[in-house]
């Protein structure tokens, strides 16, 4: 009777976190028993833990139950590839910069998402995660920089795959799997890569230009109102 009263309490959008707190410690202490896993994903709370992901009170806490159960289930991490709501709340969460943890812990989500389902990869891409995880390559805790680092790759690889094996039309005998090609299928490489370079590129001008538009620069006009201040020297 425990599990059903904690999945319908954290799925109530009128009860307070400080209700939902002591919940979510139950579920965590139940989901890292392996003989418990099984009656934690069956009972719905997959769902109820993604719906709190973007609750910043309840987030950190979240996301580490969501974590367990990916790590140690395979019945978890069916359950999250199969949420609609999956991508895009974990994709936010992603980008929080406030919280180091939630950052680290939807990262490492974000990659057994990637990792498990093609279908997935095409719909965070959709959704834009490349973007999000070149932010968090770059303003991101270590961790999380390297995790996203490492998801970035396989977006990459995969794009260089599917450009390699259908590049549009060709002319007759022209393709990078030809057996007699070996400069062709290098020519092919290095297209591939420019175009991965220029997409990468053009991303981290655009999350530059975005981190630096938060720049207080209360200290740089103070400077140049004190340096304006003093007379010049002769």
């Amino acid at each position: 009777m425990l599990l059903p009263f904690l999945v319908a309490t954290l799925s109530a959008d009128d009860v307070p976190a400080d209700t939902k707190l002591p919940c979510l410690a139950a579920l965590r202490n139940l989901s890292t028993k392996l003989e418990h896993v099984w009656d934690v994903v069956s009972s719905g709370a997959v769902h109820a833990l993604l719906s709190l992901v973007l609750d910043k009170t309840a987030s950190e806490a979240a996301l580490s139950i969501l974590g367990e159960l990916a790590a140690t289930s395979a019945a978890g991490k069916k359950a999250m590839e199969e949420d609609e709501a999956a991508p895009r709340a974990l994709l936010e969460a992603m980008t929080w910069h406030g919280s180091a943890r939630c950052q680290e812990h939807a990262t490492y989500l974000v990659m057994v998402l990637a990792h498990g389902s093609r279908a997935l990869r095409r719909q965070m891409r959709q959704l834009g995660v490349v973007q999000a995880l070149l932010e968090v390559s770059l303003l991101g805790s270590p961790l999380a920089q390297r995790r996203a680092a490492k998801v970035l790759q396989w977006f990459k690889e995969e794009g260089q795959s599917r450009i390699r094996a259908h590049s549009g039309p060709r002319m007759d005998g022209a393709s990078c799997h030809d057996g007699g090609g070996g400069q062709d299928a290098k020519d092919c490489r290095d297209t591939v890569d420019k175009i991965v370079k220029q997409s990468l590129d053009r991303n981290m001008k655009s999350i530059l230009r975005r981190a630096t538009a938060s720049v207080d620069l209360t200290n740089v006009k103070l400077l140049v109102a004190s340096s304006s201040s003093k007379s010049l020297p002769c």
